[in-house]
């Protein structure tokens, strides 16, 4: 949920309804205080991103919209900066965003 939302998490007292901030990473790690062992222990929630098979012709659609995008502002990034590591940020969206369209090809 790059948007961010809300997923059921079961606890051990239960399922829970809990929060996911937008932007969140892959493998990221989420903390429920006081929702583990004994009432006051901590509940970590690992996060796993599941990507999509299979794109409908209006969601392939978007994502070309959000390439587009993505790459005007890289664009005018890189022309506002000459640093070395701004250019290794974008060979690495580059090779991330193939990745991404080859899943779904």
């Amino acid at each position: 949920m790059w948007i961010g939302g809300y997923v059921d998490v079961l606890t051990l007292d239960g399922m829970i309804e809990m929060k996911v901030p937008p932007y969140l990473q892959a493998d990221s790690t989420l903390l429920l205080r006081n929702k583990g062992v004994g009432g006051g222990g901590d509940h970590f929630v690992h996060v796993k991103i599941k990507l999509p098979s299979k794109l409908t012709s209006k969601q392939t659609q978007l994502m070309e919209e959000f390439k587009r995008e993505e790459e005007e502002n890289k664009s005018s990034y890189s022309s506002s900066s000459n640093n070395n590591s701004t250019n290794h940020s974008d060979n690495s969206v580059s090779k991330a965003w193939n990745r991404l369209k080859h899943l779904f090809s």
